[in-house]
């Protein structure tokens, strides 16, 4: 009987571990991994996906460069910033001073309710809103000057465009813009007035490749739009960004095959940084 038992004991423990290695790992999440919180095919959706693209590309390019840094101080403590693969800014692409008015465009938000939903923003302005599922539009005005945000949304392209304009004396001025493009599940297209990035994940939300270039004098304009604009369009974009050339753009930042390539005019070489060496930073 004791000898039965022992086998069933045993037998139930094999089945147990064979159990175990059936099951399947959990991705590791690193600091730079792209987690999407909210697949809402609505504007809202569409912004947190950028947020959280926007956070996955900064994490990666400020923590590698922070890294590269260190060493060369811990390398040179006195003069560390003589040495010609320091980096001196932060990687703060995408600014949009307003694009955060838009996180209340949401449903609830009516002609009527605006002017108290936004009446800190307005500075004294009248509040004028207008809005439906793909274009909401908000208006601070005054005998002199009318501010315009508007955001639009294509649910299917899943993508979206944000523009702030100024008109003072019957004349408009675009001052911000930015559009985010949903190309496949796991690649984006962003730009803004300014700068450019075409950025592709895995399935697992790591980070395959990207480049992203900061203009050096002119301007992007909506008439270089992508958003609605068509995959050939949007395979134009792509080729325009990876062939950057440094008398083009002010900063190129490029991830390829593990290694983050960045490109300063101020600089006479890229700078390549290996990621693998500093992995233990993403953890």
């Amino acid at each position: 009987m004791k000898k039965a038992f022992c086998f069933l004991l045993i037998f139930a423990m094999l089945a147990a571990f064979a159990g175990c290695g059936k099951e399947e790992q959990a991705a590791v999440i690193y600091k730079d991994t792209l987690v999407i919180t909210n697949t809402d095919k609505t504007f809202q959706g569409a912004r947190s996906r950028y947020n959280s693209v926007l956070t996955s590309l900064k994490t990666k390019v400020n923590i590698l460069e922070k890294c590269q840094n260190d060493r060369l101080i811990a390398d040179n403590p006195d003069n560390y910033f003589l040495d010609k693969d320091y980096i001196y800014s932060a990687f703060e692409p995408f600014v949009f001073q307003k694009l955060d008015i838009t996180d209340r465009f949401d449903d609830s938000l009516t002609a009527d309710s605006a002017p108290s939903v936004f009446e800190t923003d307005a500075g004294g302005k009248s509040v004028v809103y207008s809005g439906d599922e793909k274009e909401k539009t908000l208006k601070f005005v005054d005998e002199q000057i009318t501010e315009t945000l508007t955001a639009e949304y294509d649910k299917r392209s899943d993508s979206f465009r944000c523009s702030y304009s100024v008109e003072t004396a019957g004349e408009e001025k675009a001052v911000e813009f930015l559009e985010f493009v949903t190309v496949d599940k796991n690649t984006y297209a962003i730009q803004s007035q300014n700068t450019r990035c075409w950025i592709a994940f895995d399935a697992d939300g790591n980070i395959t490749y990207f480049v992203c270039v900061q203009l050096r004098n002119d301007e992007i304009t909506r008439d270089d739009s992508i958003f609605k604009a068509g995959s050939a369009a949007i395979t134009e974009f792509k080729n325009k960004v990876s062939r950057a050339k440094k008398s083009d753009y002010d900063k190129i930042h490029e991830f390829e095959d593990g290694t983050l390539y960045y490109t300063d005019i101020t600089k006479e070489d890229t700078i390549s940084i290996y990621a693998d060496a500093y992995k233990s930073a993403f953890v």
